[in-house]
């Protein structure tokens, strides 16, 4: 008897285990996927942030299983149906593995595999659903989020000469780089900030990961944000100006700075930057 029992307890033990906790959300999800980029030229270079917000809103019949249709917008506020929303793709869960199916692809791509252990790989997609790119997982372990342990899966780092990548994908969650990073993988650059990194993630209207690396969700630079500061004030304007006059202000970030981008900064881009000013 004794031995039925702890024959039964490690079945149910290891049947729970094999199941997620946190089935990767379908519908009710927001994700904050902020983009660094370099701005500007030698010698004035500068970096930008944009930020990516992703939801779902609907759902859609098709083959036989139904689809969250998942959006992505710049907007600070994700507003339903606005013209300003890209439709980025229609994702499934099951058994675990979440699957992409891309607008007028009739192909389905495994996005994420929770199921995978050590040693095995996972497909990446680059720039492209044609250029596939494997990685291998390292380590599987858990992880303390809003205080439940979650499923985490670090791959193998990729490292060259002045590019590398290090992906972690969180039960759940998906990527710390985005959702939809799996399908459109990039390398990022070491020496200047460029690339994209999951800020917060939101499920019905809670928020649940919020990266250590941003005290904000979303973070954005935009025209006449001379010092990329996320701000736009009169400092902005003193420092187009000290531009204009040789000083050679920094950080300095050209694009921005070049409100009405024509490709030269002068006493124009101050005025229009003094506009956006009083319009505030």
């Amino acid at each position: 008897m004794k031995t039925v029992l702890t024959f039964l307890t490690l079945f149910i033990f290891l049947t729970t285990s094999a199941q997620s906790n946190f089935p990767f959300p379908a519908n009710d999800a927001n994700w904050h996927e902020i983009i660094e980029f370099p701005t500007g030229s030698f010698p004035n270079f500068g970096y930008g942030y944009a930020t990516f917000q992703y939801q779902y809103h609907g759902e859609k019949p098709m083959y036989g299983y139904t689809y969250g249709q998942l959006y992505s917008t710049e907007s600070p506020v994700f507003i339903p149906d606005s013209p300003g929303n890209t439709l980025r793709g229609y994702i499934r869960e099951e058994n675990n593995v979440v699957m992409l199916l891309r607008p007028n692809q009739p192909r389905e791509d495994t996005l994420y595999n929770f199921n995978i252990q050590p040693g095995d790989t996972a497909t990446f997609y680059r720039w492209s659903c044609t250029n596939i790119h494997p990685m291998v997982v390292n380590t599987v372990d858990s992880i303390m989020i809003n205080n439940e342990y979650r499923r985490r899966i670090i791959f193998d780092t990729i490292v060259t000469s002045n590019m590398g990548l290090i992906e972690i994908w969180i039960e759940g969650i998906g990527s710390i780089h985005g959702p939809l990073f799996p399908s459109i993988t990039r390398l990022q650059t070491h020496d200047v900030p460029d690339g994209s990194h999951l800020s917060c993630f939101f499920q019905n209207d809670e928020l649940v990961y919020h990266s250590e690396n941003y005290n904000r969700c979303y973070k954005s630079t935009s025209k006449g944000d001379a010092n990329c500061d996320e701000f736009i004030n009169v400092l902005d304007v003193v420092i187009i100006v000290n531009n204009i006059l040789g000083a050679n202000p920094q950080p300095f970030c050209f694009d921005f700075a070049d409100v009405n981008g024509d490709g030269i900064i002068n006493i124009l881009d101050a005025v229009l930057t003094l506009e956006l000013i009083l319009s505030m």
